[in-house]
């Protein structure tokens, strides 16, 4: 039994995959994104982050330069394709649900999403709660696209955020 008084032990945070022997685990301030000495399960002002190797890339550099690049424009073809079938096919209920499943797939791996692909994700999304809104598509059916399309923008925005503010760090010490 534990004394609901007592407290826990620190665990430190520690990152996803050991950023995948390919990197430095960081911890940082979530909102600044600078660097910090510590940081503690449970504690929300801090994450751990991967600072990859020269070679590497990714939220826990799990793939090389050149294998990131090569996902990232494979992963712009496709949302390019799902693009173009959302200003050329005939909308129902049926294809706007099917655009909303299949954007929330190809948007799941953030590491995997460019800029220009995420700007076109974003069109797509216009696009569906467009057509949602004249086909009388519930709320429901749409939430989850808001979802995982939130959760890519803030993963890049806390990516790109980090990256700068771990570099201001290095070349201030």
């Amino acid at each position: 039994c534990i004394d609901k008084y007592s407290s826990f032990p620190s665990i430190s945070k520690t990152c996803d995959n050991s950023c995948s022997g390919h990197g430095t685990c960081m911890m940082v301030n979530s909102d600044t994104g600078l660097v910090v000495d510590k940081c503690y399960e449970g504690d929300i002002t801090c994450e751990t982050i991967c600072e990859c190797d020269a070679d590497y890339s990714g939220l826990i550099c799990a793939n090389t330069i050149n294998e990131l690049e090569l996902k990232q424009n494979i992963r712009k073809s496709l949302i390019n394709s799902l693009s173009s079938l959302t200003q050329n096919e005939d909308t129902s209920i049926d294809t706007v649900s099917t655009w909303v499943t299949t954007l929330s797939s190809l948007t799941q791996n953030t590491d995997e999403i460019s800029d220009e692909s995420l700007r076109t994700s974003q069109d797509i999304i216009d696009t569906i709660l467009n057509e949602a809104d004249s086909t009388s598509i519930s709320y429901d059916n749409i939430r989850n696209i808001l979802k995982v399309f939130d959760s890519s923008i803030s993963s890049r925005r806390r990516r790109l955020n980090i990256d700068v503010d771990v570099d201001e760090s290095h070349t201030k010490n």
